[in-house]
């Protein structure tokens, strides 16, 4: 599935994505005063289960420790911004889609919120979006020498759907 948020810990949680131990789960970082970019996960699991007309999504854990941006330094500076060492994964604990949209729990560095989104099934693999608050799991906001992420990252998460 693929899921979409504006948060650098979107982006971890991300993993914390929503249906499916995705293949991919990418979280678009935008900077202020201007610019972006994009940090991509590859280390999920968990289940995604679609029953009826529903996709249901629990325990998708991303191994932050596995975030990449393209950029050594920066690579470094995402583990650092989220502690990696003391809170190496993002869970999304739960989460319950119809109709295009879902709503699920979200665990990162032990904080539970619920997150909102959509999702497209597409069969064999599902992807899904939803925007996070870095601030609302702790986590400060980074700036250096003037520039500066933004609170909510954009996650965007792909994978696959078991079931009929």
């Amino acid at each position: 599935m693929t899921f979409s948020k504006n948060s650098l810990a979107a982006l971890l949680v991300f993993a914390f994505a929503l249906p499916g131990f995705a293949q991919k789960v990418e979280m678009k970082v935008k900077l202020s005063p201007a610019g972006s970019f994009t940090i991509t996960g590859t280390s999920l699991s968990g289940k995604v289960i679609r029953k009826g007309s529903s996709i249901i999504v629990q325990n998708v854990v991303l191994d932050l420790r596995s975030l990449q941006s393209g950029m050594e330094l920066r690579d470094k500076h995402v583990q650092e911004y989220f502690e990696t060492s003391k809170f190496p994964q993002a869970v999304l604990l739960k989460a319950v889609g119809k109709d295009a949209k879902f709503v699920g729990d979200l665990k990162i560095r032990g904080i539970v919120k619920r997150i909102e989104g959509s999702f497209e099934d597409e069969g064999k693999t599902a992807k899904a979006s939803f925007k996070v608050n870095m601030s609302d799991f702790k986590i400060k906001k980074a700036n250096y020498m003037g520039l500066g992420v933004n609170d909510e990252i954009t996650v965007e998460v792909e994978g696959p759907v078991s079931g009929p």
